[in-house]
C-alpha cells in the first residue's frame, strides 16, 4: 500500500504515534538489515520515510507487525 507524503500525514503520524518502517517491525533483523520474512526492505526503511518529500509516494509493507 502507498500514500503520498504530505504535511497531513506527518501530523497524523505524530498525533497517533504511527509506526511505519522496518525498524519498527518485529520481522526486521537489525544486525543484518534484512526482513526475516524475506521481503525487500529498500522502500520501507526509516531513512526512506524521513527523507521523503511532499508528493513522494511512501510504501507500507503488507507484512508489518509492530515490535
Amino acid at each position: 500500500m502507498w500514500v503520498l507524503m504530505n504535511e497531513r500525514y506527518r501530523q497524523e503520524k505524530e498525533q497517533y504515534r504511527l509506526k511505519e518502517c522496518c525498524e519498527d517491525c518485529r520481522h526486521f533483523c537489525e544486525t543484518r538489515k534484512k526482513c526475516e520474512m524475506l521481503y525487500p526492505v529498500k522502500h520501507h526503511l526509516k531513512e526512506t520515510f524521513v527523507n521523503a518529500k511532499s508528493g513522494d509516494r511512501i510504501y507500507f509493507c503488507k507484512m508489518f507487525e509492530a515490535a
